[in-house]
């Protein structure tokens, strides 16, 4: 009888017994899981928020320095005027892909290009504003510009028009759509409502910066809410290029 309830109590688990435990760990990690990464998602958000908020801060610093004009509207008047002295040549209104030169600008107010990249981003920040020796480091080098920023601009932001967006983060899509360059978010009903944020940062969800410097985390939605708010009928905004392509910039 001993021997018999020994071999009972040593026997191993059953073929069945064995899924049951393997289903019972697999349904807890799937129920843990996705909770242990809510405060990491959670973390960059706020912390991409916070980022546009120093954007925006220095943005509107600038004006101060240039008459009440952000850095768009400052460098097309100096261009207008034969800006001298522009280590960067003269400056094109009208030339999308020197949207990084609008950041550049403003790099005494916004301090570190390190906040030009989102933490949710793959792309990789620079680390400084340096002009007159342009290392592999720096910001306005022609390997990153575009390739280290991850936010638009919004080109009618002034400080008397408070719903303007100023800047954002760049996954916007229209219809499927990365969107780069020059883009006019949406004069029409039609273009609006093709817009929506893309999965690869915030999961279908985004930040706008606001003229009057607050920061709005946004759904697909609310950034057509915001959008058709907007004093601006125009919405005219430049955007990094999408990852695979590359900034043309040279010296």
């Amino acid at each position: 009888m001993r021997g018999e309830k020994k071999r009972q109590l040593c026997r191993g688990f059953t073929a069945w017994e064995l899924v049951v435990v393997v289903a019972i760990i697999v349904a807890g990690l799937a129920i843990l899981l996705p909770m242990l990464a809510r405060p990491k998602a959670r973390s960059s958000k706020i912390g991409c928020v916070n980022e546009l908020k120093q954007i925006g801060t220095a943005f509107r610093l600038y004006a101060n320095d240039y008459d009440g004009k952000y850095p768009f509207q400052a460098l097309s008047e100096s261009a207008t005027n034969g800006a001298p002295n522009d280590p960067f040549g003269v400056f094109d209104p009208n030339d999308p892909t020197q949207l990084w030169r609008i950041f550049q600008a403003a790099g005494n107010e916004i301090s570190s290009p390190r906040i030009l990249v989102c933490p949710e981003d793959t792309r990789t920040s620079a680390s400084d504003f340096n002009e007159p020796n342009l290392t592999t480091n720096s910001f306005a080098h022609p390997s990153n510009r575009e390739n280290a920023l991850s936010y638009f601009y919004g080109l009618a932001a002034m400080e008397d028009a408070p719903d303007r967006f100023i800047a954002g983060d760049r996954n916007l899509y229209r219809s499927s759509t990365l969107l780069g360059g020059s883009q006019r978010l949406g004069s029409t009903k039609v273009e609006t409502k093709s817009l929506a944020w893309g999965s690869e940062m915030h999961r279908r969800a985004g930040n706008i910066a606001f003229s009057d410097g607050h920061v709005d985390q946004l759904s697909s939605d609310g950034l057509r809410e915001a959008l058709a708010k907007s004093s601006d009928t125009n919405n005219v905004v430049w955007l990094p290029n999408p990852p695979t392509k590359k900034s043309p910039g040279t010296l």
